[in-house]
């Protein structure tokens, strides 16, 4: 039998006890019928999987003890996925895609096109909705790391956020060695360390756009696909960018990319853009005699 997985809210430490939560304790009693020495495996969003054992199991607790951490190995490519709001709860199935085809940080946001009209009250319970959707699929697939969803902004922001992300690569290298929780009170948004060797200016900003641009293989194979180590994709809604919020974005050096001739639905872009992404990037291959590597040479 697979050991279960389960997700830990507190920071995880090797050989320390943790009382799992009631939703836990009752799949792990009734569901898989688990006894004292059974294998658990706990993540915290912060990178790892702990090997652990329950330790305790009575009426009131079931507490897993941690024996070891295991070592996850570091990307050579961060992706941020930045996304117009779209109608109904499609944006549940993005994140939960998203999260499985390993974007790293995921930022909805309004544009003048998209349909939904949230109150901030209303925006805010979307986004924890989102949050715990992101640690549900990393559970699942099998991921060491949630993405954080950011709070639901304007497009003018995710420009200039695509600007600031170098402030923020430099921060979360200094948040690597933090033993710090995962995520702000605010909600369950788990930090997401920038890999090690990631250059400040090493980001490749790209925009969707229906109405054309530059092939996606052309951008990745060229120079500025080559060198980045940080991509910022933004995918707009159903009724797609104004040229307006196109010439915005180029004039602050986003490279705008179609996808065909097809138009596509916005849930259908979103992870047809990931997985051509994931592919070049490597995520999709398979060691063979350590002779995998990116489409930059990177060994994987």
């Amino acid at each position: 039998m697979t050991t279960p997985r389960i997700f830990s809210p507190q920071p995880l430490y090797e050989q320390q006890l943790y009382s799992l939560g009631e939703e836990h304790q009752h799949y792990l009693r009734h569901v898989l019928r688990i006894r004292i020495g059974g294998a658990v495996t706990l993540f915290d969003g912060s990178g790892n999987d702990y090997q652990g054992v329950v330790e305790r199991l009575d009426a009131q607790e079931l507490a897993v003890r941690i024996i070891n951490r295991a070592a996850i190995a570091g990307k050579t490519c961060r992706l941020t996925l930045a996304q117009a709001l779209p109608k109904g709860s499609k944006m549940d199935d993005i994140v939960e895609k998203a999260t499985e085809l390993g974007v790293d940080r995921i930022i909805p946001f309004r544009s003048s096109r998209s349909v939904p009209k949230w109150s901030v009250e209303k925006a805010a319970d979307r986004v924890v909705r989102w949050r715990k959707i992101a640690i549900e699929a990393a559970r699942r697939c099998r991921r060491p790391d949630i993405p954080p969803i950011e709070d639901v902004v304007a497009y003018e922001d995710i420009l200039r956020m695509a600007h600031r992300e170098d402030d923020m690569l430099s921060k979360a290298r200094q948040d690597i060695a933090a033993p710090s929780p995962p995520w702000p009170e605010s909600g369950p948004a788990a930090k997401c360390p920038a890999p090690v060797g990631v250059r400040d200016d090493a980001s490749c900003r790209i925009i969707f756009w229906e109405e054309g641009g530059r092939s996606v293989k052309s951008i990745l194979h060229g120079e500025n696909g080559r060198q980045a180590e940080h991509f910022f994709l933004v995918i707009g809604p159903e009724g797609g960018f104004s040229r307006e919020e196109i010439d915005s974005a180029r004039k602050l050096g986003f490279i705008v990319a179609g996808l065909g001739a097809q138009v596509l639905r916005v849930e259908t872009a979103s992870l047809v853009v990931l997985a051509i992404l994931q592919y070049e990037l490597g995520i999709f291959s398979m060691n063979d005699g350590g002779k995998s590597y990116d489409m930059r040479g990177v060994k994987i």
